[in-house]
């Protein structure tokens, strides 16, 4: 028997999610599956430009790729944590050996995903790293 699943996220009316990502597939798979449950996005498809809007705004949830244009993504996991940035990152990256994973959730992150993904896990971590 297949039982789909659905998960609805919790959201204020003003919920922003930063998505830095170089793969533009999934940045745009992951804004409209966010978007359509009420968050606000930004893609930013490069890492250095990400640290910049990070810092310039306030966002619920950082959805990050390790590999990015400029600097990794693990790079600006550290810069994130080093400057006092407390919000939740959820890495999605093709990376997902379990050294990737660790490496990941040892400098900051809050969740780590492999791509391919399914956008009903993506969701439920947000959800998670929320609570």
């Amino acid at each position: 028997m297949n039982i789909e699943h659905t998960t609805t996220l919790k959201t204020s009316p003003e919920m922003k999610a930063l998505i830095i990502d170089g793969d533009d597939e999934s940045a745009a798979l992951a804004a409209r599956s966010l978007t359509a449950r009420g968050y606000r996005c930004s893609i930013i498809p490069d890492g250095e430009l990400g640290l910049e809007l990070a810092a310039l705004a306030t966002h619920d949830v950082i959805i990050l790729d390790i590999e990015l244009p400029g600097i990794s993504g693990l790079e600006v996991i550290r810069r994130l944590r080093e400057s006092g940035n407390k919000a939740p990152i959820i890495v999605l990256s093709a990376l997902s050996q379990p050294g990737d994973r660790i490496s990941g959730l040892n400098l900051g992150a809050d969740d780590y995903l492999g791509k391919p993904f399914s956008i009903g896990e993506l969701l439920a971590r947000i959800n998670a790293v929320l609570r």
